[in-house]
Parts: structure tokens; sequence; C-alpha cells
């Protein structure tokens, strides 16, 4: 298997102009990088290129998938959940593999509990749903507005009344047991695409996990509309930013945004910047060995001083011959722990190589 060559980043005539802000992309505009959205275009959706996905998140987006088709109706009892969970999780781990034929991939740990959690929270909507009365659902739905887009879990409607829901399954709430504030612009930015759009007043926005705990999310209809413009003058000064040339300002370098950003590799501001993991480094190739255990030890010469990369696997001393003195980027290498041996990296099963120039 050989090592991906990362591509050239060419900035002349893009074309790209940020004009439809995603409602959950801008409740999570602190963390929200413009120039991620440039490298998505210029990699050409390459997947070699890019890192895999977080296990985790991928079970995460099995659970709001699986539940999506409870709400809808699509799936009734028991067996229909297990047997949709079971279809989507394999489908997502077979797509995992072919797009990273590096990568050990096996079913994560977490899928366990987050499956029987998900499966909790869908006997107790079976159970509400044949309870309910004088109650209208509408599972899922994308709304549109100029400028603005948005796909809510659920609308509940009684007489006049309105409430909308938002499933999440991950953590809600900070660690002083606040909510995260990107969830609460979110939920704002629901309510105010779905009164547009419908012209019926929402009354209540509802966070819901899977342990069925509710968080409510209080505002006034004052709040929305100048929430609605804020929207519309980030996108127009992003797209300043890309009229004038200066793709640099897109970029927004922190520690929160980059750590697990699928575009690393690509990246030349986060490589140049002093938020790296201390997983990653780039340093300029010089010799391979191979162990006893057929694993290979790569050298490197980073910044005038030596630096090794052992245990590595998935690749031969082939990938590596003729290639002495070209910048290579290592990603998820652990580094060693003891004091002495800073200079020493241990591979992992998610370590990735990037040839950084040809």
């Amino acid at each position: 298997m050989s090592i991906p060559v990362l591509p050239p980043i060419q900035l002349d005539g893009i074309d790209f102009r940020f004009n439809e802000m995603k409602a959950s992309q801008y409740g999570g505009l602190t963390n929200f990088c413009g120039w991620k959205e440039i490298l998505l275009r210029q990699s050409g959706g390459r997947r070699d290129v890019m890192l895999p996905p977080n296990t985790k998140s991928i079970v995460g987006t099995v659970a709001h998938n699986v539940l999506e088709q409870v709400l809808r109706g699509n799936i009734c009892d028991a067996a229909g959940f297990d047997e949709a969970w079971a279809q989507q999780l394999a489908s997502r781990l077979e797509k995992l593999q072919t797009d990273y034929p590096w990568l050990k991939v096996q079913t994560p740990l977490e899928d366990y509990e987050k499956k029987y959690r998900t499966k909790l929270m869908a006997e107790r909507v079976w159970q509400r749903r044949s309870s309910r009365q004088g109650t209208t659902t509408v599972p899922e739905g994308e709304y549109k507005i100029p400028g603005l887009t948005g796909r809510i879990d659920l609308v509940i409607r009684r007489d006049q009344w309105t409430a909308i829901v938002d499933y999440k399954t991950g953590t809600i709430t900070t660690g002083n047991g606040e909510i995260k504030p990107a969830f609460v612009i979110q939920l704002k930015l629901y309510a105010l695409l779905y009164q547009k759009q419908t012209g019926q007043i929402v009354s209540k926005l509802n966070l819901l996990n899977l342990a069925d705990e509710r968080f409510e999310v209080p505002f006034t209809q004052e709040e929305l509309e100048p929430l609605y413009e804020q929207v519309l003058a980030k996108s127009a000064s992003l797209n300043e930013f890309i009229d004038a040339g200066d793709f640099s300002a897109l970029a927004n370098l922190e520690e929160e945004t980059c750590r697990f950003c699928q575009l690393r590799p690509l990246c030349d501001h986060y490589w140049q910047s002093a938020i790296k993991n201390t997983s990653d480094f780039e340093g300029s190739f010089r010799e391979v060995k191979e162990a006893f255990d057929k694993s290979l030890l790569l050298v490197f010469d980073v910044a005038g001083e030596r630096r090794l990369l052992r245990g590595l696997q998935g690749w031969t001393m082939d990938d590596f011959a003729g290639k002495e003195g070209m910048s290579l980027r290592v990603l998820n290498a652990w580094p060693s722990d003891k004091p002495e041996m800073t200079h020493l990296y241990n591979a992992t099963a998610n370590t990735a190589l990037f040839w950084s120039n040809a």
C-alpha cells in the first residue's frame, strides 16, 4: 500500500462562496473553519488524503439515523430496530475500511452501550405514540430560508402550541452543567427557520439525550431575527475574505477546531502553527529499518534533531525506497512519556503517513 502524496493547494480561480449556512454549522461557529471548506474542494473528495472519522462519531451517526427512522414510523418494534442498527453499522464500517484500507477497523466498544440507550429511547417513543392523543408529531424535516438551512429532528404540535425537539447522541452540557452554547444557538435558529417557513409560532425548544433527559432552551421571539442577521453577516464577511484573496483569514486555528480535523494532513496552517497535536509531526525522512516482527522503524530529521517512529505496520520497505530527503507528515503516533526518550514515537493502529512534497 503506497503512501499518498498530498496535492498542492491551488488558490487561483476559487469561486466558492458561503451562500448558505447550516443552523448546526453556525451553532458551532466558534469551531467553524472556513479554510476547511476550501480544502474539501481542493482535495476533490479524495479519501486517501484525509484522516478517517472517529469510530465514536460513526456510532453516534448510526444512533441518530436509526432514531430518525423510529420517529418517522418506519421502525415500529425491537426486531426492526435490531435489523436497522446492524445494517447501518455494518455498512458504515465497511465503507470506512474501503476508504481507509490501512486502518484496522473494528466495531467500537461504544456501540454496545449506545445501541442499548438508543433502543430504550425508541421504546419510549413507541409507548408515547400509542398513548398520545390530540398531538401531532412531525418527524425530521429540512427547512430553508435565504442564507440558512436546518434539519429538524422532531416537531410536536398540540392546538396552538408547538415544540421543536433535537436529539443528541453525545453530551449536551458543559462541565459546569450548562447547555453547550452551540446547541443553544442551533435550536434558536431552528425556531427561526420553522416559523419563517410555516408561519407557525414555536413555543418551546428542547434537547433530548439517549437517557431521555430533556433540556429546555429558553428563548424570546425578539432575539431570533438579530441571530439570523448575524448568520448573514458572518457569511458576508467570509465571502469578503475570499473576494480579497485573503484565504488565510478563513482558517480558525484553535485546538478544539483542529485536533480532530480529518483534513489535518492537508492543512499547512495547522502544520505551521503551535497548536499541533503531540501525536503529529513532520520531518525529513532519512531511512527505514525492518524489525524482527516485520514492523518498520523510520528515522527522521525534525528541525535538525533525530526522531524515530517504531512499530509501523501496514507498509513495506519498498514504500520508502528512494524517498530519502522527502518531507513526511506523521499523524496519530504515540510519543514516548519518558523524559530521556522524547525523540521516540510509537506507531498505533490509527497512525497515518502522507508525503507533503514530491
